[in-house]
């Protein structure tokens, strides 16, 4: 699944959870990280290879979700869930960007 949450930037940041455990994220600045998540009792963890380990929990109401770090800091709504790597995130290296917008054939 592929995450995009309104971080309050000009862009979102934009997450991909792949069911084999991987995860890939593109921060709005276009830094990229690689990592392994898991699921948690009250939500899950990433560990990122390239930046610190951390904690997320999902918070609902009505026509919203909500991420919020190990520290109870709201980060945000989520924007769009759309089912696999969308933003092609599992190829990309430095610098590049996703072809032809945010829904692209890898």
């Amino acid at each position: 699944m592929t995450h995009f949450v309104d971080i309050g930037a000009p862009a979102e940041a934009v997450m991909y959870y792949a069911a084999d455990g991987a995860a890939h994220i593109r921060l709005p600045n276009g830094t990229k990280m690689h990592g392994r998540w898991e699921m948690t009792k009250g939500g899950y963890r990433v560990a990122w290879e390239d930046g610190p380990s951390s904690a997320w929990r999902f918070e609902h109401e009505p026509g919203r979700i909500f991420c919020f770090d190990q520290d109870g800091k709201n980060h945000g709504p989520i924007t769009r869930i759309i089912p696999g790597d969308v933003e092609c995130l599992t190829a990309l290296g430095a610098g590049q960007a996703a072809p032809n917008g945010p829904i692209s054939i890898c």
